[in-house]
């Protein structure tokens, strides 16, 4: 959570653009499936890993939910940080935390384009190797992990991430 921290916390305290939830979440589940799908069951999960009950107040940003999808102007913006691609062209963002030996999460964005999820892509191919990526139409999906977390846990992550992926139809583009 380290990597993620770092960003949402530099982000926190000068995020003020206002937002409030435009949908429930069985809206935001039904208009963007591949995010929906992150929501790994626990079973799932590598041996040694848990999804933890973080609330709302345990984000440095606010509209940041555990294991759900926000269109909150304010969790976009700060999510941006990681893409780079002006938070307007961001319709939603997923995030989740998981703790083993130490913290690895998945964030997940739909973006408004196809060539926006694009140049999110390369803007996060960019940043170096602490993050696994995903695309599939206007979906990005990353797997980020802190110090600590094992090896065998993040490939676990990897696979489950991956097979959600290749499950995906038409209305997740």
């Amino acid at each position: 959570m380290l990597i993620v921290a770092v960003v949402l916390s530099a982000v926190g305290l000068t995020a003020n653009t206002c937002g409030q939830e435009s949908q429930n979440g069985d809206e935001l589940k039904k208009k963007y499936p591949l995010l929906a799908r992150l929501d790994m069951p626990k079973d799932s999960l590598p041996p040694g890993c848990s999804k933890p009950d973080l609330q709302p107040d345990d984000f440095p940003v606010k509209g940041l939910r555990q294991s759900a999808i926000t269109t909150d102007a304010r969790a976009i913006a700060a999510l941006d940080k990681v893409v780079r691609v002006e938070a307007e062209n961001t319709q939603a963002v997923y995030f989740a935390v998981y703790k083993e030996a130490g913290e690895l999460g998945v964030i997940g964005w739909a973006f408004a384009t196809e060539e926006v999820a694009k140049d999110a892509h390369q803007n996060v191919t960019k940043r170096g190797r602490a993050f696994k990526i995903w695309r599939q139409g206007k979906y990005l999906i990353t797997l980020w992990r802190d110090t600590g977390t094992t090896d065998r846990c993040m490939q676990q992550m990897a696979e489950n991430i991956e097979a959600i992926v290749r499950r995906s139809d038409a209305d997740d583009r």
